[in-house]
C-alpha cells in the first residue's frame, strides 16, 4: 500500500509541475497577470528593488519569475563566487565514504547524485536553497571549463528545509541538471536540482536539451565550453537548489554558516 501511495504522489507531483509550468509560460490579459504576481510579491514577500521587472507589463509569470537582476548590482570581484543567491544550507568536506550533509546530520552518497564513477577526487561541497522570492540563475562562480551536461531524471519533491529534514537522499532523488568539467581549482561540479513546482530547468550554455524527461541523458564536449565568472548558466521556472563540488578544499572554508543568506556572486572564501 505504501509503494502504491509513493506512486500516486510522484505522478502528482510530476502532473502538478507539468501543468504549473504552462501555465506559467501562457500570457493572459495583463490586468490579471498583474494581480497574480502581486499576489505571490505579498505571500513570499518578494523585494523587487534590486531586479529590472515591470510588473504592468508582463506577458506571463515566468517572465516575472525569471526576472533579471540590475545591471551592476551583482559583482563578481573576487575568484571564487557565489554561483546563485539563497540561503546556505550546508557545506563542508565530503566524507572518505563520499558522503555530503543533506542537512542536520542526513547524509548522501556523491555517486548517487552524479551518476558518476569518474569524480572521486571532489574534496568539498555548498548548499545553496533558493526559495520562491529569490533570483532564479545561476552563474558561473568562477572562471570553468564544462566538458559534460548531464540530465537525470526524478522526482520532484519540495526542497524546503522540512524535507531537507525529512526525506532520505531528496537530492539524489530528484529530478537535476549537472555541469561538470575543470577550472584553476581543479575539476567541479555544478548541480542544479529541479522541486515541486520546477518542472523545467533552463540550460542557457551548450545547445544542450532534453528530449525525453524520463531517461538520463549527456553531452559531451570534445571542445570545452569555456564560461567567466559571472556568466550565466542556467534558470530554474521556480525555487530550487544548487550544490557546488570543487575538487579542492575550498568550500571548507567558507565565512558563513547554515542559514545565511548569500548574495549571487558574493566572495565565497
Amino acid at each position: 500500500m505504501q509503494k502504491i501511495i509513493h506512486f500516486i504522489k510522484i505522478k502528482f507531483q510530476i502532473s502538478y509541475s507539468y501543468i504549473i509550468g504552462k501555465l506559467c509560460d501562457f500570457k493572459i490579459n495583463k490586468k490579471i497577470l498583474e494581480l497574480i504576481v502581486k499576489c505571490y510579491i505579498k505571500i513570499f514577500k518578494c523585494n523587487l528593488d534590486d531586479f529590472e521587472i515591470d510588473i504592468k507589463n508582463l506577458t506571463n509569470f515566468n517572465e516575472f519569475f525569471t526576472r533579471k537582476l540590475k545591471k551592476g548590482l551583482r559583482n563578481f570581484d573576487s575568484q571564487f563566487c557565489s554561483p546563485a543567491e539563497g540561503y546556505i544550507s550546508e557545506f563542508g568536506i565530503i566524507t572518505d565514504k563520499g558522503q555530503l550533509c543533506q542537512v542536520k546530520g542526513n547524509y548522501y552518497n556523491i555517486k548517487d547524485l552524479l551518476y558518476d564513477d569518474n569524480l572521486k577526487n571532489l574534496k568539498s561541497y555548498l548548499t545553496i536553497y533558493l526559495s520562491p522570492a529569490d533570483y532564479h540563475r545561476v552563474h558561473a562562480p568562477f572562471n570553468i571549463k564544462i566538458q559534460k551536461i548531464r540530465h537525470i531524471p526524478g522526482n520532484l519533491y519540495s526542497v524546503n528545509l522540512h524535507n531537507a529534514i525529512k526525506i532520505k537522499n531528496l537530492y539524489c532523488q530528484n529530478e537535476r541538471i549537472i555541469f561538470e568539467g575543470n577550472s584553476d581549482y581543479g575539476n567541479f561540479a555544478l548541480i542544479m536540482v529541479a522541486a515541486i513546482g520546477v518542472g523545467n530547468i533552463k540550460v542557457q550554455v551548450g545547445n544542450f536539451e532534453i528530449n525525453d524527461r524520463k531517461i538520463i541523458s549527456e553531452v559531451k564536449y570534445d571542445n570545452p565550453i569555456k564560461l567567466q565568472k559571472g556568466e550565466e548558466i542556467g534558470i530554474f521556472q521556480l525555487g530550487s537548489t544548487v550544490i557546488l563540488i570543487t575538487e579542492n578544499d575550498t568550500l571548507k572554508y567558507i565565512n558563513k554558516k547554515s542559514g545565511d543568506r548569500i548574495l549571487l556572486g558574493e566572495t565565497l572564501v
